[in-house]
């Protein structure tokens, strides 16, 4: 895990999309685990808030794999935006 962990850091370092996320023209689903240990709260924040038509949701009991932690949960919360956003 930590050679994972590291490897994010520094491939995120070298490839920084960040300024980018203001150009996305369609809506878009920001998804979070609370007790993600690989990316941290205040990336999916940041995220969401630089996306002109951005949203956040974060699952209170999952850690990065939000799809094995919770999967019901993530069905509804897309199936939720889905058709919110028709």
């Amino acid at each position: 895990m930590d050679i994972a962990i590291y490897m994010m850091g520094t491939l995120s370092k070298e490839y920084d999309m960040r300024p980018s996320l203001s150009e996305i023209k369609v809506p878009a689903l920001v998804l979070q685990g609370r007790y993600d240990l690989v990316t941290p709260m205040s990336g999916a924040e940041e995220m969401a808030q630089a996306i002109p038509n951005g949203q956040l949701h974060v699952f209170e009991h999952s850690g990065h794999m939000v799809f094995m932690e919770e999967p019901e949960e993530l069905v509804a919360v897309l199936k939720q935006w889905i058709t919110s956003v028709k």
